[in-house]
């Protein structure tokens, strides 16, 4: 999401993109997905905290109405540099269906999508790190 926000921003400075586990317009589903109880906190007071892991954040209402404003999805993104996306396909938290909405809505011709069968939604593991580091790799051979 982020990746993409930068590249639209800064059209002439990047020269590709290598999104992991990438939640383009995560805010979206990420509300949706709430519990009610979470929903009706951030609707009286503003905020919710969630719990994730081994830690948890806070969410509020400003980021889902800037998050809305920054949606990517809602309409062609035109980029034509190279794009990997990487996803493990035991990610709990983003859908594996993502890397190809993200595919589908960008104008590049250029769009490799990788899927990691044993890897989760931190990609932290010394096999996802070396298919990091070959994406990285191959991204600035496509340049």
């Amino acid at each position: 999401w982020l990746m993409m926000l930068a590249a639209k921003a800064r059209k002439n400075k990047v020269c590709g993109l290598l999104g992991l586990a990438a939640a383009t317009d995560f805010g979206r589903s990420m509300y949706s997905d709430l519990p009610q109880k979470s929903k009706k906190e951030i609707q009286n007071k503003g905020l919710t905290k969630i719990k994730s892991y081994d830690f948890s954040y806070i969410l509020t209402k400003k980021f889902f109405r800037e998050a809305k404003k920054n949606n990517i999805l809602n309409k062609p993104f035109k980029f034509n540099k190279p794009i990997i996306l990487i996803h493990g396909l035991k990610d709990d938290v983003v859908s594996h269906k993502m890397p190809q909405k993200i595919m589908n809505n960008t104008t590049s011709k250029n769009v490799q999508v990788h899927y990691l069968k044993s890897s989760d939604h931190r990609l932290s593991s010394e096999e996802d790190l070396r298919s990091i580091t070959k994406a990285i790799d191959t991204i600035r051979i496509l340049i």
